[in-house]
């Protein structure tokens, strides 16, 4: 289990960061914390916490908003990315309020569903789907 969520971890970083070194940087310290849970069971909700509230604090550390968002991809990496929905989330990411990327990332990079991202937010499922439904008017793809 600790395999996948440091996958989902890696993978949510990037696509909200845009840098590889960032974001295997935010991947690791989501994971030191996860370790306090390995003899007791992770479960989504906690693990999504976490992930979000290190992101929080990852994202505003970095000052300079040129890093979020540059996509640093090997050659091999560009072709798992379609590169007009990349030029899309990137200026997406550089614009929008970080609920509408963190909870985009989570439904439609990670897949994960309304309610489990609702607890993991602490807000009602209602609030998860206007955040969605406004963060797809912002990307243009509603």
């Amino acid at each position: 289990m600790f395999e996948a969520y440091a996958k989902l971890a890696l993978n949510f970083y990037f696509f909200l960061l845009g840098d590889e070194a960032l974001a295997i940087t935010g991947a690791s310290q989501t994971m030191k914390k996860c370790k306090k849970f390995k003899k007791t069971g992770l479960n989504q909700v906690d693990f999504l916490k976490i992930l979000i509230s290190d992101y929080e604090k990852i994202k505003s550390k970095i000052k300079n908003k040129n890093l979020i968002g540059a996509h640093q991809l090997t050659k091999s990496q560009w072709n798992q990315v379609d590169p007009t929905k990349l030029i899309k989330w990137k200026h997406f990411i550089k614009n929008a309020d970080s609920q509408l990327e963190v909870v985009l990332a989570l439904r439609y990079l990670l897949n994960v569903p309304n309610d489990i991202i609702s607890q993991a937010m602490d807000v009602p499922k209602g609030t998860v789907l206007y955040r969605i439904g406004r963060g797809l008017e912002q990307l243009s793809i509603k």
